[in-house]
């Protein structure tokens, strides 16, 4: 195609989650916009997410809360609009517990119940009957408590995104994939101005750059300048997730359950099986893991989630298994990143764990941002200011 004669309002560097929902925001506020994905649409960090959607987990800062449970809300919205299977959404609710032989486990939960419910958040505390009797085919150990996230659901990701392009061209905007941006287009007086591809230039006054782990390396390519590579706030982390084959004579599981104590994480998947996670497992990897590696680790977490499941075959289910690891960009202090990049007018970043909890709301605010000029109040925490690098 040839894109020399092309002019938007908008130019979305990455076709994430994050990304099509700020494309999304804008077309719907009558912008042009051109979402440009060097790869295939969803196939980085996005096709590769637990995909939880929720507020529960995020109770260290109530701004960073806020911002998750307002994601948590917009799907909520979009559901509403559109329906639950066309934007891929499954409403369950999360069921996280606790057991008295691990006393600063379920302290700790408690603190969290307390905290959401005094921001509003839908919690309730339940017992090992209640657990139970909600989940029946889950072993909870003696005296176990916990919480009952009534509005927490997951997401099929790719489904999802496939919503978002579809809305994004209905509304006037493109959608490029397996189309690496090479340069940012620069004017004397260091304004961006666009971007070049291997066809010619693209222009737009607002460039986001919405390329997850990959940032540092992205920003470093597209500038020329070193520094990006090496000092850019965010870290690189791994984790390991294992699909389990269909289960055909009974549901498991019908929540998103963390067990507290181990960190095992599970859901039903859309296939039909489970997606397991858990935080010892991810330990066990990293990005350059060979196969015997990635085996043994999801050997360990089928029989940790074999501990949790009765009629659960664990380990045996190795070979019948699909294993990913995924690459969380999670920037340096835990919190997102979202904001105008210093001394660069025109070029505004998106780098955060949570994807797909948050991918609605930060579009929604990041398209305010780049209309009024202004950064809306509930992502002015998150600016990259508070970072000296």
């Amino acid at each position: 195609m040839d894109t020399t004669t092309q002019n938007f309002d908008v130019i979305v560097v990455g076709g994430g989650i994050i990304g099509c929902n700020v494309a999304h925001a804008l077309c719907e506020r009558g912008q042009k916009v051109a979402v440009i994905e060097a790869a295939s649409l969803c196939s980085g960090t996005s096709a590769n997410s637990f995909s939880w959607i929720n507020g529960t987990s995020k109770v260290n800062s109530e701004a960073y809360h806020r911002l998750n449970a307002s994601g948590l809300h917009a799907y909520h919205e979009l559901a509403r609009r559109f329906g639950e299977q066309r934007i891929g959404l499954y409403r369950c609710g999360t069921l996280e517990w606790s057991s008295p032989g691990e006393h600063s486990q379920l302290a700790d939960l408690r603190h969290k119940a307390e905290r959401l419910k005094a921001w509003d958040y839908p919690v309730a505390w339940v017992t090992q009957a209640e657990l139970s009797a909600m989940e029946p085919h889950v072993v909870f150990r003696e005296g176990a408590e916990g919480l009952f996230a009534l509005a927490d659901p997951w997401l099929d990701v790719p489904v999802f995104v496939s919503f978002l392009a579809e809305r994004i061209r209905e509304l006037g905007g493109q959608v490029w994939d397996d189309t690496p941006v090479e340069e940012l287009l620069v004017d004397d007086d260091g304004t961006v101005t666009g971007v070049r591809i291997a066809n010619g230039e693209v222009t737009a006054p607002q460039v986001v750059l919405a390329t997850g782990p990959n940032t540092p390396d992205v920003l470093t390519e597209l500038t020329g300048y070193e520094g990006f590579r090496a000092r850019f706030p965010m870290i690189r982390s791994p984790g390991l997730l294992v699909t389990t084959p269909p289960v055909t004579d009974r549901a498991l599981i019908t929540h998103i359950l963390y067990d507290a104590d181990t960190h095992v994480h599970l859901r039903p998947g859309s296939s039909g099986g489970l997606l397991l996670g858990s935080d010892e497992t991810d330990g066990l990897i990293d990005e350059d893991s060979g196969v015997d590696a990635i085996r043994s680790a999801a050997t360990r977490l089928l029989e940790m989630t074999q501990q949790m499941l009765t009629s659960f075959s664990g380990a045996a289910l190795l070979d019948e298994c699909s294993f990913r690891i995924g690459i969380r960009a999670v920037p340096a202090d835990g919190d997102s990143i979202v904001g105008p990049l210093p001394s660069a007018e025109g070029l505004f970043v998106v780098c955060t764990h949570s994807g797909v909890t948050m991918g609605p709301a930060i579009g929604d605010l990041t398209a305010q941002a780049l209309l009024s000029g202004q950064v809306p109040e509930p992502i002015v925490p998150f600016g990259l200011e508070r970072f000296q690098f």
